[in-house]
């Protein structure tokens, strides 16, 4: 829509209103997927399969079931952020490769199973890479990114926010 082009004002900076829109969607599906995993039989079955597929199985969920679901869950999540990217970025079978690493290292730094901490660890990681790359270039502050969370996961394994389970 032609109200999307146009740009607001936000915090004394131009901002455009379809990035805005996305920003609100990306939190829209985040709280779509907690309520999912947290609060729907599907999400308590999902936990448990993560946690321990032998024991789930003796209960008689259907891991496979559970897996196919989740790919499911994802590939449509992924499709809707390629759909909304596409206008903002050219369109190449390859547009989402320069993700990947930041991915991989948003879900590393959070903690595989938590879902709070892949959010937050996204707010660190993009937020520390946007302000290094206002001092250099984003070749030097992606390195350097790097380099932080390496260093956090020397002394935090699990990531940053791991759940305790029992053992």
């Amino acid at each position: 829509p032609p109200y999307m082009a146009e740009s607001m004002n936000l915090f004394g900076q131009e901002v455009s209103i379809y990035r805005v829109f996305i920003f609100l969607f990306a939190v829209a599906i985040f709280f779509i997927a907690w309520f999912i995993i947290y609060r729907t039989s599907f999400g308590m079955r999902l936990r448990a399969v993560t946690q321990n597929k032998d024991m789930a199985s003796s209960f008689g969920i259907n891991s496979g079931v559970v897996y196919s679901s989740t790919f499911a869950f994802g590939t449509g999540v992924a499709a809707l952020a390629g759909a909304f990217v596409a206008p903002l970025k050219s369109i190449s079978p390859d547009m989402g490769a320069n993700y990947i690493i930041d991915a991989f290292m948003v879900v590393v730094l959070g903690g595989v199973e938590s879902l709070i901490g892949t959010a937050a660890s996204s707010l660190i990681i993009g937020e520390s890479s946007s302000f290094l790359a206002s001092f250099s270039n984003d070749t030097l502050a992606k390195a350097l990114v790097l380099v932080m969370i390496i260093v956090i996961l020397r002394f935090k394994p699990q990531g940053l926010f791991t759940k305790k389970i029992r053992s």
